[in-house]
């Protein structure tokens, strides 16, 4: 599947956005994802100041009012039909809650949502086969509130258990949206 991207019909962007904070991943117990939050960490500290989600996370954890909030209007799914109406993220919050989430986001420019990232292995006979990793991002200017991008793709990686280990999959997803945000941005 070739990647996908959605843009803000009337989004103008800055000629820079310093900040970025990521929301992080976390299991389905509750549990910060370290190694996915510390993927795209890495991978967005190339060309972006990228906020401590650490921090974000304790935040989350520690603020059950930041938490509620974010567990409405920012952990959820963002189908494409609701995109291509270039959504405001504050639409629906008041003057106070829309302090709180950038209060908590760490004053950032932007800020990434992350859906589910999936991982399908498919396995032959003679030990040969795939893994299909797949996920989305969107973005949104945190200072408006206003949708920016929506980023959707999947990477297939063959392997052959005898002589190969697989694992690069869920990078090279990351790297792609890293990539395609840049492009965004050189683009005005």
């Amino acid at each position: 599947m070739a990647q996908k991207t959605i843009k803000s019909s009337g989004y103008q962007f800055s000629n820079v956005f310093p900040t970025i904070a990521i929301v992080p991943y976390f299991d389905k117990k509750g549990n910060p994802e370290i190694k996915i939050n510390e993927i795209f960490k890495q991978t967005f500290s190339k060309g972006f100041d990228v906020r401590s989600s650490e921090k974000i996370i304790h935040n989350l954890s520690n603020h059950s009012d930041f938490n509620e909030i974010a567990r409405q209007n920012v952990y959820r799914n963002f189908p494409s039909s609701f995109l291509k109406k270039n959504p405001n993220l504050f639409e629906h919050l008041t003057d106070v809650q829309i302090d709180l989430l950038k209060k908590n986001f760490l004053f950032s420019d932007l800020l990434i949502i992350g859906s589910a990232l999936n991982s399908k292995e498919i396995t032959k006979v003679n030990g040969t086969g795939n893994v299909t990793t797949s996920g989305s991002i969107s973005i949104f200017d945190l200072k408006t509130g206003a949708f920016i991008l929506h980023i959707s793709h999947q990477i297939k990686e063959k392997f052959d258990r005898k002589n190969t280990i697989q694992g690069t999959g869920m990078q090279e997803l990351i790297a792609s949206f890293y990539q395609e945000l840049k492009t965004a941005l050189n683009e005005n």
